[in-house]
């Protein structure tokens, strides 16, 4: 009987100690930009007066915000489309 509870308590201690440690790798993980995201992360890729912001990459592609040049200083881009509900 005694045997077969050291074996519980180990089994235990084990899998508790796995579970911990995947959970705290998955912590930082999440945490560390990769050299790529971090170069492209303020920049803004322009030609005179527009450009593009980049914010973050997703699976290789660059997302980011259109962004136009006033006063010598970048702003975001705001579309001027409105919409109007369709009536019957």
């Amino acid at each position: 009987m005694r045997v077969r509870s050291i074996f519980f308590a180990v089994v235990i201690a084990a899998v508790s100690s796995l579970a911990t440690w995947q959970w705290a790798a998955a912590q930082g993980a999440a945490q560390r930009p990769t050299p790529y995201e971090q170069a492209l992360e303020s920049a803004v890729r322009n030609g005179a007066d527009i450009g593009f912001r980049v914010e973050y990459v997703e699976r290789n592609k660059a997302m980011g915000r259109l962004v136009v040049r006033v006063n010598g200083r970048w702003v975001d881009a705001e579309h001027s489309v409105r919409f109007t509900p369709l009536q019957h």
